[in-house]
C-alpha cells in the first residue's frame, strides 16, 4: 500500500465503525408491514374495462349473437345460418372511387413515380394512425 491509499483508509474507518450496529427499534417491521397492508387494502383496484365487466359483455354478446340469428333466419326455413346470412349479401356492390390520374399519364415522370407517390400517402396515414392509437396509451389522461 502506498502512503495515499493508507491515508483514504484510515480516512474511511474514521467515518465508519465496523463494529458500531444499528438495529431498528423493537416492532418497527410488524409497524411497517401493517401499514403497507392498510395501504394496499385502501387504493382503489384499477382494472380494465374488460376484466371488470367480463360476464355482462359475455353475455350481451351471447344475446346479440341468438337475436342476430333470429333476424336473418326465416320462420320455418330450412336454410343453415351461413346460407340465410350469405343471402342478404349476395346484392351488395362495391364501388370503388376512380381517381382521375391524367396529371401523371400525361407528364414525362416515369410510371414508378405515380406508385411511390401513392405508396408513400398511404405510409403516413398508416403511421398518423399508429401514432394516435400508441399515444393514446402513452398518455392515459389525455
Amino acid at each position: 500500500m502506498n502512503k495515499e491509499d493508507k491515508n483514504n483508509d484510515d480516512l474511511l474507518r474514521k467515518f465508519m465503525d465496523p463494529g458500531k450496529k444499528e438495529l431498528a427499534p423493537e416492532g418497527f417491521t410488524a409497524k411497517t408491514m401493517a401499514r403497507i397492508m392498510i395501504e394496499k387494502q385502501s387504493e382503489p383496484s384499477r382494472e380494465s374495462f374488460l376484466v371488470r365487466n367480463r360476464v355482462p359483455l359475455v353475455s350481451l354478446s351471447v344475446t346479440a349473437a341468438l337475436v342476430i340469428c333470429a333476424i336473418f333466419i326465416p320462420a320455418g326455413g330450412s336454410s343453415s345460418l351461413g346460407s340465410a346470412v350469405w343471402s342478404y349479401f349476395n346484392d351488395i356492390e362495391f364501388a370503388l372511387p376512380r381517381f382521375n390520374n391524367t396529371w401523371f399519364e400525361n407528364s414525362a415522370l416515369p410510371q414508378w413515380v405515380a406508385h411511390a407517390v401513392s405508396g408513400i400517402l398511404i405510409l403516413m396515414f398508416i403511421d398518423r394512425a399508429l401514432n394516435f392509437v400508441f399515444r393514446k396509451k402513452d398518455n392515459p389522461g389525455q
